[in-house]
């Protein structure tokens, strides 16, 4: 928003990464940007973690201690084992 000059010619990838920015500029301190990193693919871009783990379990908060002793059911994401 109140953004000048915007290219037209952007590819859907470059377009993305503009939203992504912005994104972090507009909601910053509100916990939204880890979310729009595991949703659109881009957390190996911008952190440690690789496409794989996130696919095992990384994209994911791990659960606490006290969280699997109330409820035996629930186990911990394999990454955070």
């Amino acid at each position: 928003r109140y953004i000048d000059n915007v290219p037209t010619d952007l590819t859907k990838e470059e377009v993305l990464d503009e939203i992504l920015a912005e994104r972090r500029r507009e909601l910053i301190g509100e916990g939204w940007r880890w979310y729009d990193l595991v949703s659109f693919g881009k957390v190996p871009a911008y952190s440690r973690f690789s496409e794989a783990d996130v696919q095992n379990g990384a994209g994911y908060w791990p659960l606490s201690k006290n969280t699997m002793n109330l409820n035996p059911q629930l186990s911990q994401y394999s990454f955070w084992k």
